[in-house]
């Protein structure tokens, strides 16, 4: 799976903290209520459906993922500017702090071996 963007975020608990944006070819915006001037932007190229995936690693292992699908990402109809997942993302905090508890847990059970 290619990153169409990504960035990574300051550390948590002493784990480094990535995100990527990526192609989600499954969401069709006949899926979601939109009208028919964003289905056919769509249609268009002018915006697409993207996942954002959290990754929380410690020493270059990843041990925590977590993701959201079905983010808009691009020039959405009505919009001034190009929409962006990686910035305009509500959900960003709860999926790295998802990432992190599912990290800690991997690793605590690592601990354990």
């Amino acid at each position: 799976m290619w990153a169409l963007d990504s960035k990574q975020l300051p550390a948590v608990d002493g784990f480094d903290i990535d995100v990527a944006v990526v192609e989600d070819l499954d969401s069709r915006p006949e899926h979601f209520d939109y009208n028919a001037d964003v289905i056919e932007a769509w249609r268009n190229d002018d915006w697409q459906f993207a996942g954002v995936i959290v990754t929380a690693s410690k020493n270059g292992h990843e041990l925590g993922v977590s993701s959201v699908w079905g983010c808009e990402r691009g020039w959405f109809p009505g919009m001034t500017r190009f929409i962006d997942p990686l910035v305009d993302n509500p959900y960003i905090d709860g999926l790295v702090d998802e990432a992190v508890q599912s990290a800690k847990a991997e690793l605590a059970q690592l601990q354990e071996v």
